[in-house]
Order: C-alpha cells, then structure tokens, then sequence
C-alpha cells in the first residue's frame, strides 16, 4: 500500500495498459517477473533472483540504467518546473 491505499485504487483512473496493470497488482505476466525480480533485488534477496531466468549481471547493468533513466526524467522535470 501506498498513501494508504491499495495498488488497484492507486492506478485505477491512470491509462495504463492492461499488461502494465496486472503487473503492478498481481505480479503477472512477463512485466510483473521483471517487477518481481526487480523488488527482490532491492531487497538483496539473490535466492529470487537466482531462480529466476534473468542473468544477475544483465539485472544489475538494467537496473543501474534504468535508475539513471528516472534520475535523467526527474532533473529534465525539475528544470521545466523551474525548481
């Protein structure tokens, strides 16, 4: 939960896809095994992401570029916000 809220509530008014959707609610589909493996990682639970079928390594390059996707995303923002 988020806000005090659940995932579903959260989303329910966005324009998301029905992939990204079951996803972010019930883990399902090849987006919700990447979410999945993704939240293990951050945890440090190398058990999960051991048996899933994305290499360590390759998890680890993804992750580190996509951080720096959204640090890229949150500057670009900031900058036209003028903050």
């Amino acid at each position: 939960a988020y806000f005090d809220c659940e995932m579903k509530q959260l989303i329910a008014d966005l324009p998301l896809s029905s992939e990204i959707r079951l996803a972010l609610t019930d883990r399902q589909g090849r987006l919700g095994e990447i979410l999945t493996c993704v939240m293990a990682y951050e945890r440090g639970d190398w058990d999960q992401i051991e048996g899933s079928r994305f290499a360590p390594h390759v998890l680890r390059q993804e992750y580190f570029l996509s951080a720096e996707w959204a640090n890229d995303v949150m500057r670009t923002t900031l900058a036209g916000s003028g903050k």
